[in-house]
């Protein structure tokens, strides 16, 4: 823990942020995550939120539970952001999967959390200019309280 905020504590904060309750915590073994670069699944109703033991980067980690605690946000505050959501292995591309609603926003939370919590912009890298440019006009709807 390099970055000085034990990963239980860091949940607790953003949860506390967003007025929710924290989902159940499992450290799962890194078999059940589809991909090698995953450090956090969320469930599809929000209930539990699976950490990989050997979680890698902290900052990608911190980041990935922001964007996951947000999903959970959007279905208990906002549902209407997953109206017509799909997974990734659903969507012709990575950007169609990272330009619905939902996505754009969880991203979105997840930087102004890095920003505000640890001083760290995400750089997307592996996005293209088009996310990006719908992450940093979320951004600034958040920032507003729009």
């Amino acid at each position: 823990m390099f970055i000085g905020v034990a990963m239980e504590e860091f949940i607790n904060i953003v949860c506390d942020n967003l007025g929710i309750d924290p989902p159940q915590i499992v450290r799962e073994p890194d078999e059940v995550f589809p991909n090698d670069t995953m450090p956090a699944m969320l469930t599809q109703d929000g209930k539990k939120l699976g950490l990989r033991k050997n979680i890698g980067n902290e900052f990608d980690a911190y980041f990935s539970v922001a964007h996951e605690l947000r999903h959970v946000w959007q279905i208990n505050k906002k549902p209407y952001l997953l109206d017509g959501y799909r997974l990734r292995e659903e969507c012709y591309d990575l950007d169609e999967y990272c330009l619905q609603d939902a996505e754009i926003d969880a991203n979105a939370y997840a930087a102004i959390v890095m920003t505000d919590l640890f001083r760290v912009k995400p750089l997307f890298q592996g996005y293209s200019e088009r996310v990006k440019d719908a992450i940093n006009i979320r951004i600034k709807e958040i920032i507003a309280g729009i």
